[in-house]
């Protein structure tokens, strides 16, 4: 979900699969981990790693 600058919330991405949002981290631009990705584990897929690209950077690429 997004929460917009005028307070309501709206849906910024809908998966089409079964797919675990814990342990979700923004990317680094560090080896081609996107600085405008969000990544999630997936343990219970043979520990691989979805990649959700936003396109805008996570807080902490913002204030570096």
């Amino acid at each position: 979900y997004r929460l917009r600058p005028d307070g309501q919330t709206e849906t910024f991405v809908t998966l089409g699969f079964p797919a675990y949002g814990h342990g979700v981290e923004w990317g680094n631009g560090i080896g081609g981990w996107s600085e405008t990705s969000l990544f999630l584990p997936q343990p219970y897929d043979s520990n691989t790693v979805l990649e959700l690209e936003l396109g805008v950077p996570g807080r902490e690429a913002l204030y570096r």
